[in-house]
């Protein structure tokens, strides 16, 4: 399949299935699909090409190949992910795979990665970006690799990504181990992540009515 043969928002509707059967040449294959929310992998799948679903606004859900270890550049570049979690056999992000994706507030790198460094801007001009979790796998970040100086990195206390954020001018919250516990969470006219039994408040819900009251929990007020 070459290179934007079904972008066209008249090819395919708001879901897509990949198989490894499926070869994939030249780039932006479903590129500019604004009907698309979700793409679904299986596991057959090991390689995607660069592109390969920028422009793509309305994407937001990815069910991913276990055995797809590398996401190429501006793959997903201006979607419509709010929440990203990736996948833990990722071992490479190339530069800009999650470039420009405005509604995208909150990064988790899984306790659980082969990741071992962040190498490029992945996340270039995410400027509502607000929170990225690293955990101790990770020995190495390039300078700039969130693009946006308010985000708050969350890692373990002591860890790289600790001494990475005070190098480099971005606020931290340390907490004792990086779990599966990082939930997206709207209540109360509030949203915010919990983190490890840390709340950090993001933004007020656009249907927020009344007293707005704020968890025991809030380490950190980001609105």
């Amino acid at each position: 399949i070459g290179s934007g043969l079904v972008g066209s928002e008249m090819c395919i509707r708001d879901r897509v299935y990949i198989s490894g059967k499926q070869k994939f040449t030249g780039t932006y294959t479903f590129g500019n699909n604004r009907n698309l929310t979700e793409v679904i992998m299986d596991d057959n799948v090991t390689q995607l090409v660069d592109s390969m679903f920028s422009e793509c606004v309305s994407l937001n859900q990815v069910t991913w190949s276990k055995n797809l270890t590398v996401l190429p550049g501006n793959v997903f570049n201006n979607t419509g992910f709010e929440r990203l979690e990736l996948p833990p056999q990722i071992t490479q992000i190339e530069h800009s795979a999650f470039g420009y994706c405005s509604k995208l507030r909150s990064l988790i790198i899984p306790a659980d990665t082969r990741m071992t460094s962040i190498e490029t801007v992945m996340t270039l001009g995410c400027e509502n970006l607000e929170m990225v979790v690293i955990p101790e796998a990770i020995t190495h970040i390039v300078p700039g690799a969130f693009f946006n100086e308010r985000v708050i990195i969350v890692s373990v206390e002591d860890s790289y990504a600790q001494q990475y954020a005070d190098e480099n001018g971005y606020r931290y919250i340390a907490v004792e181990k990086i779990t599966d516990e990082v939930k997206l969470i709207e209540q109360d006219g509030l949203q915010y992540t919990l983190v490890n039994g840390h709340a950090l408040v993001f933004g007020l819900l656009s249907d927020a009515t009344g007293d707005i009251i704020i968890p025991a929990e809030v380490t950190y007020n980001g609105v």
